[in-house]
């Protein structure tokens, strides 16, 4: 989906007289001069193309395995619910054509009252009611994919920067065997 609206902003980006032509930018200047892993513009980007791809970059398989993970979920909601979207417009046309088909052997042909009709008939608006709800259920997967596949790349910019963050302190309570309480607080040093 990403890939999609990167295209479509491309396709529309034609080149303008005060546009300046900027380098190519190789991929491999994405990494970090110490090869430790991605940038967070790499880590980002690397995410909103492929989600989990640039949490893998900076060695975090774990998190790019949950976002890859959710973004299929995602994706596999979106299509069943198109699937069910498509069933449900196929019950709605059926069930006009057969209520229309009635209406004209009954010698209604005007179309303002086979409307009419239609919006009196229960069965018709329970059906009409279900392709809404199955419109709606659609937009919400595509919703939660966008915001699932920024999330992911905030995610992963945030982690890059921190990548190298020092390990965080560790804190230990325990009882001593006078009955006092024993605090332990253990700082790495370089």
């Amino acid at each position: 989906m990403a890939v999609f609206f990167l295209l479509m902003g491309l396709a529309g980006a034609e080149g303008l007289e005060a546009q300046q032509e900027l380098p190519a930018v190789p991929l491999d200047s994405l990494e970090l001069r110490d090869g430790s892993g991605a940038s967070p513009g790499g880590a980002f980007l690397r995410a909103v193309l492929l989600p989990g791809w640039g949490h893998a970059a900076i060695g975090s398989y774990n998190r790019g395995a949950f976002y890859f993970t959710a973004q299929a979920g995602t994706a596999f909601g979106y299509l069943k619910t198109q699937l069910r979207l498509g069933e449900a417009r196929d019950r709605r046309d059926l069930q006009r054509s057969v209520l229309t088909r009635r209406l004209e052997r009954e010698g209604v042909t005007d179309p303002d009252e086979i409307e009419a009709a239609l919006e009196e008939d229960e069965g018709f608006q329970e059906v009409a009611g279900l392709v809404e709800a199955r419109q709606q259920q659609q937009e919400d997967w595509v919703a939660l994919g966008i915001f699932l596949l920024f999330l992911g790349g905030a995610d992963a910019f945030v982690s890059a920067h921190l990548q190298d963050f020092p390990d965080p302190l560790e804190l230990q309570i325990r009882a001593a065997d006078t009955g006092a309480a024993e605090l332990t607080i253990r700082v790495p040093l370089p």
